[in-house]
């Protein structure tokens, strides 16, 4: 079995995961949660790298090509995902730091 020993993307990627986590715990995994209104306690900064990294993403999944489009989907429902996760993520960004939501 080949290692890749590619030790600071594992870090990179066990810091973003445990990012997600956290924003996810904060929102709430059962799907009858009530609340109107969730606490946060992923920090500020923390936050922004997490909204910017999820409209990068979702951005992504926008500029695919057809073709790759068309493989990766069965509807129109998951364009839409990606334009609702980028249009949220850009409404947020520009609430928490103006200058990068403007940019984003």
């Amino acid at each position: 079995m080949e290692c890749n020993r590619d030790f600071a993307t594992a870090e990179r990627l066990g810091i973003e995961f445990g990012e997600d986590f956290r924003l996810l715990h904060d929102l709430g995994w059962d799907e009858s949660d009530s609340r109107k209104v969730v606490e946060l306690t992923v920090q500020r900064e923390d936050l922004i790298e997490v909204l910017a990294r999820l409209r990068r993403e979702a951005e992504g999944g926008l500029t695919d090509s057809e073709e790759e489009r068309r493989s990766k989907e069965r509807d129109e429902e998951i364009p839409q995902g990606f334009r609702f996760v980028r249009n949220t993520c850009d409404e947020l960004l520009a609430k928490l730091d103006p200058r990068r939501g403007e940019s984003a």
